[in-house]
């Protein structure tokens, strides 16, 4: 074998390991890359994925904040329409027909007067004309005063208004056809 053979065995034993490493180095870089490539796609998806739930985290919260806003809304709404109704009572009591208001007045008196034997009633000046039998007071609103010694017992417009507002429950079934939340 002469030296020009051997340069050309050398050459080509050399150009032959340079091909395979380069293959092995390409082969490498491709296997980093398709790792690599791997590796971002699950990040992405995780992130996605954390995303979404943080988006659907934040819609059912703005959903919550909603739904409660609406239903504080339509409660005070109602408790309103309530209020108003109970002045609308007292406004309707205050224009009955003196007649009527004296009737009222009575059913208060006996109310208040059962099971004493003496007592005094008391009006305000302003109904002592439908309850002659009553001696005129500054009691400031519609109703009547029993007194019998040392006990003093008060059935006034307002006093019934705010039982009637004890019955709320009640009320609001009535005036809607739902049960109040």
């Amino acid at each position: 074998m002469g030296l020009e053979e051997l340069k050309e065995r050398i050459q080509r034993e050399a150009s032959e390991e340079l091909e395979r490493y380069r293959k092995q180095v390409e082969a490498e870089r491709a296997r980093i890359i398709e790792e690599w490539r791997i590796e971002t796609e699950k990040k992405a998806e995780a992130i996605l994925r954390e995303g979404k739930k943080e988006a659907q985290f934040a819609k059912r919260r703005e959903l919550s904040a909603t739904k409660l806003r609406v239903r504080m809304e339509k409660a005070n709404a109602i408790a309103s329409l309530i209020n108003e109704v109970y002045e609308e009572t007292a406004k309707h009591v205050l224009s009955l027909p003196d007649e009527e208001k004296k009737k009222l007045l009575q059913r208060m008196m006996e109310d208040a007067s059962a099971g004493l034997d003496s007592y005094e009633v008391f009006v305000d000046r302003q109904y002592a004309s439908l309850l002659p039998d009553a001696k005129p007071d500054d009691i400031g609103e519609f109703g009547v005063v029993v007194v019998s010694g040392k006990l003093r017992i008060e059935r006034l417009l307002s006093d019934r208004l705010q039982e009637l507002k004890s019955l709320r429950p009640e009320v609001h079934k009535i005036l809607f056809g739902v049960e109040s939340t």
